[in-house]
């Protein structure tokens, strides 16, 4: 595809729902809203797994920013790194079941290569079987650093892991 039909596609889909043009297209506002609406997709028990990318093939340069590569998360009960896409609904529906909740504290992009934005955030995160400050990579009591990626003219997380 080339760099004017790209220019072109965002630009009708800018049209089409003016949201997705903030600043860049693949600005601060978009990263924040797709992780919002992700989040708030976990802490109502829907299907938060909707949020990622399509499974893809073997990792190179091309799928890197359009296909699903890794959910991880430390500090539960059991630490737990995802691989295939299919593995994310069971996982989320568990964890909300026991009562698992995130709150976005803060987030920061950190680069973007068009159409992928890198980006790192940190999370308030409780549940019963996860102590607070413990395996938390040295934050505040009940916060998480973590960091992902994103595919912003799909609008869908690519890798996430805290």
């Amino acid at each position: 595809m080339s760099a004017d039909r790209v220019c072109v596609s965002v630009a009708e889909r800018a049209y089409r729902d003016p949201v997705v043009l903030t600043r860049t297209p693949c600005g601060a506002d978009l990263v924040r809203m797709i992780l919002s609406e992700f989040i708030d997709a976990f802490n109502r028990g829907e299907d938060p797994a909707r949020y990622f990318a399509p499974a893809g093939g073997p990792v190179s340069e091309a799928t890197f920013a359009t296909h699903f590569r890794w959910y991880s998360a430390s500090g539960g009960s059991p630490n737990v790194s995802i691989y295939e896409r299919r593995d994310l609904a069971p996982y989320f529906a568990r964890r909300h079941s026991v009562g698992e909740r995130w709150s976005l504290v803060s987030l920061s992009p950190t680069g973007v290569q068009y159409p992928r934005a890198d980006f790192v955030f940190t999370l308030s995160r409780s549940a019963p079987d996860v102590r607070p400050g413990e395996s938390q990579h040295g934050g505040p009591l009940g916060t998480i650093f973590g960091k992902g990626a994103l595919n912003c003219e799909q609008r869908t997380i690519l890798l996430f892991t805290m």
